[in-house]
């Protein structure tokens, strides 16, 4: 058994110390995979079907009878398959019997009951966190092939893009580290680097994309993208940009779309772990809209969490999260991926 909370606080405890507030390790506010992605409820498989367009269907008529040749067009279909996880936290009261935290325990043959005490707050609080942004780590990069147990769990939508890319589906791609007006040799984007590559996904990419309602769609994108745009419309010397310079607003857009951050890309294509920490590098851009093209399929929209706050076979707190999720593309044709 591995406790939760490793015990790394130094000083000799000889008494009540400051127990209240807590100060919690910042993180990026990672936001609900439901609210993003199309959600799609899934047990184990669910077929999606596309019927792709027809044209050219419109003939000159010649009299009674029909011509021959009549036109038909395709019927496709995709599988959404999701993939059972879990994660799971132990904690053991007597971690903490020489610290401040002996005071937040129960007495006698409850002290093992963890329920109503800062330990039990600090482990949810800390397991919720960890579960959301997991879950939201493997939606983009998961991958089922991968090298590292802590992203073979499903595959994620990078995945996707690149067997998209192989496939030649995809509506368009862009590898960045090509092209010397977007980034350098080290793989950091040059000046005026995001915008170059914001002007090549949006011209070169599918036109039915463009016909989606601005609204919907989405230019999401890496830190170091953002940053990069955000400079160059400063250095524009408009109104606008002297203005972000003075508020700091992180509001962009580009041609009408929003050009939003996509949390903790950077953190997590910085990570050895990651498949795609290689294939994809520092800066990332995913155009399309993503409500209705990218779906999240999940067993449950709740958190799925229980809780025994005592044992009575081994005296632990035990926290366990189970819930399935699986990620699948609509139309590959509606996403335009710079890497």
């Amino acid at each position: 058994m591995a406790n939760a909370i490793n015990d790394n606080i130094s000083y000799t405890y000889e008494g009540v110390k400051l127990l209240n507030p807590l100060f919690f390790e910042p993180v990026e506010d990672v936001p609900n995979p439901f609210d993003i992605f199309r959600f799609v409820p899934t047990k184990y498989k669910t077929q999606i079907h596309l019927p792709r367009a027809v044209r050219k269907i419109v003939q000159t008529a010649s009299g009674c009878g029909r011509p021959a040749g009549t036109k038909n067009f395709d019927l496709n279909s995709k599988e959404i398959v999701v993939d059972e996880t879990r994660a799971d936290m132990d904690q053991c009261y007597d971690t903490f019997n020489q610290n401040i935290f002996v005071e937040s325990l129960q007495a006698g043959t409850e002290i093992d009951n963890l329920s109503e005490t800062e330990i039990a707050r600090m482990v949810l609080r800390q397991f919720a966190e960890g579960w959301r942004s997991d879950l939201w780590r493997l939606s983009w990069f998961g991958d089922k092939a991968g090298a590292s147990a802590d992203y073979t769990v499903t595959d994620g939508f990078f995945k996707r893009f690149f067997a998209a890319i192989t496939g030649t589906t995809i509506g368009y791609s862009l590898d960045m580290s090509t092209d010397a007006t977007i980034e350098d040799v080290s793989g950091d984007l040059v000046a005026d680097g995001a915008i170059v590559a914001l002007r090549k996904i949006y011209e070169n990419g599918a036109k039915t994309l463009r016909a989606i309602p601005k609204a919907q769609q989405k230019f999401m994108v890496t830190c170091t993208v953002h940053d990069n745009l955000m400079t160059t419309y400063e250095n524009l010397g408009t109104d606008s940009g002297l203005a972000r310079v003075e508020d700091g607003s992180d509001s962009l857009k580009f041609r009408g779309i929003d050009v939003v951050i996509a949390p903790e890309w950077d953190l997590h294509l910085a990570d050895g772990d990651n498949e795609f920490n290689a294939s994809v590098g520092k800066n990332a851009i995913v155009h399309t809209a993503p409500k209705t093209n990218l779906v999240y399929a999940s067993d449950t929209t709740e958190s799925s969490l229980r809780v025994r706050y005592s044992d009575d076979d081994d005296e632990l707190m035990k926290v366990t999260g189970k819930i399935k999720i699986g990620t699948q593309v609509i139309e590959d044709s509606l996403v335009s991926f710079a890497y």
